[in-house]
């Protein structure tokens, strides 16, 4: 089955260059649209085809109608991120600018604590495992940091020499 989200991954170069252009300002970061709420449930049925029996089970016990929740700064321009489950003050959503699920705690129902916004790509099976657990094995991505302006000369060199080897 191909990946309903029909996007093209960049490779590990280019996104390195990109972001480095980004961080120069040198272009803006592209923000795709959010996906629609069908174009979202497609997704969902195309990642729950990769889950066990017991995590649909588990997903259709905390499913909800999927809603935009609010979450600022990353989600402001969108309208927030799709969430599509709840458990407990656990908010299971999908992060489309980083075209992954992410589990996030919550204290007011609808709102994504900017303390949560989380950079994870993670497909629904290991998002699920999260949210009925309250911990992920791969660990969790926060929001882009500045970058010190060593790391910056480092990426630079590094760039020029993988530009001259191709």
């Amino acid at each position: 089955m191909s990946d309903p989200r029909g996007y093209i991954h960049q490779n590990a170069l280019s996104g390195l260059i990109f972001s480095c252009g980004v961080f120069f300002g040198l272009q803006r970061p592209s923000v795709r649209p959010a996906p629609t709420r069908d174009q979202l449930r497609r997704i969902v049925e195309h990642d729950l085809a990769d889950c066990s029996d017991d995590q649909r089970a588990y997903f259709s016990s905390v499913a909800i109608e999927p809603k935009r929740w609010q979450q600022s700064p990353w989600g402001d321009e969108s309208g927030g991120f799709w969430a599509v489950a709840v458990d407990h003050d656990r908010v299971l959503w999908f992060n489309d600018i980083e075209e992954g699920f992410n589990v996030s705690q919550f204290t007011v129902r609808g709102t994504i604590p900017e303390r949560e916004y989380w950079c994870n790509q993670d497909p629904l099976r290991l998002a699920l495992l999260e949210l009925a657990t309250g911990t992920n094995p791969d660990g969790k991505f926060g929001p882009p940091m500045p970058l010190s302006g060593a790391v910056v000369q480092a990426m630079a060199r590094l760039i020029s020499r993988l530009v001259r080897r191709r």
